[in-house]
């Protein structure tokens, strides 16, 4: 819980043990919940695939040992923010930007120039894609969210896929391009 008057957070029984007499009986709580990883406890979970809680790090690991895992569906906590304005809500995915947006931002970003010609993947409120109003597969819809999610907090460099499917990387603030991964 938190006690509104002291700003800090406590156990129930915590709470109950400081706040028991003097001035601080007659404090006030809300109550709030803090989501942890079921592999790693000391972690945050950021994501949620059937009803088990996961960090990045343990869903990345889980997912290697079993990989039938990938084809869940795959549900962000806390849902995906907007890149543009981060206090908006992303509803749309664009694949060529590889960016999460709000359909505000979206069309504010993409009405001139080749940017036009990109096509929005919508997302939904429970964060399924939708790619032409045809739902995409789990496994895709995690791979795209966790590859915009990566590309906005993961560092500079950004895998992508010439029209020959060769990979290369493109480094977001140097504009560098290398055929090889700068993180092996």
């Amino acid at each position: 819980v938190k006690c509104d008057q002291c700003k800090d957070f406590f156990s129930l029984e915590g709470f109950t043990a400081t706040h028991s007499t003097g001035k601080r009986r007659n404090h006030t709580t809300q109550k709030c919940e803090q989501v942890v990883c079921s592999i790693y406890p000391n972690q945050l979970a950021t994501c949620e695939v059937e009803n088990t809680l996961f960090c990045d790090q343990a869903y990345e690991e889980v997912a290697a040992k079993q990989p039938h895992l990938r084809q869940k569906r795959k549900k962000i906590l806390g849902g995906l923010s907007c890149s543009m304005y981060p206090h908006l809500r992303a509803e749309v995915l664009c694949e060529e930007c590889n960016d999460l947006f709000s359909w505000e931002s979206f069309i504010e970003l993409h009405r001139r120039g080749n940017r036009r010609q990109h096509v929005p993947l919508r997302l939904d409120a429970d964060g399924q894609l939708y790619r032409a109003g045809i739902l995409c597969s789990p496994e895709e819809t995690a791979r795209l969210i966790d590859r915009a999610r990566k590309a906005r907090e993961g560092g500079p460099w950004l895998a992508f896929l010439d029209d020959q499917m060769n990979s290369y990387w493109y480094h977001l603030s140097d504009k560098v391009v290398t055929p090889s991964n700068p993180y092996m």
